[in-house]
């Protein structure tokens, strides 16, 4: 006799993707480690890359923080590798933080 039983337990889910997480944390930790090589003028008493963020302090460490935002995002929603919320929000959260870093590398670029 063949018998399906069913049960009303909680199907686990797939885990999310990496791909783009391992993307973020790859691309902020060379970021991070490419800005600690290109000279630096120090203003305020802060280095301050002096062929990118010429003259903007503040959005040089807008820029850092962001980084630092996207590393730790990204490091967290991969080490919990699940789909539930708290692993979104890392997600969703480490994805803003570097879109907002890439905006303001190519607005100091570009000024």
């Amino acid at each position: 006799m063949n018998m399906v039983v069913k049960s009303n337990s909680v199907q686990p889910q797939p885990p999310i993707k990496t791909n783009i997480l391992e993307s973020i944390l790859v691309a902020s930790f060379t970021i991070t480690a490419l800005l600690i090589i290109l000279p630096c003028e120090f203003i305020n008493g802060s280095p301050v890359p002096s062929l990118i963020f010429k003259g903007l302090p503040s959005a040089f460490h807008a820029f850092v923080v962001c980084l630092v935002f996207a590393f730790s995002g990204a490091l967290s929603a991969l080490l919990i590798h699940d789909n539930s919320f708290i692993a979104k929000f890392f997600k969703y959260s480490s994805m803003a933080s570097m879109t907002t870093a890439l905006a303001l590398l190519i607005w100091a670029i570009v000024k």
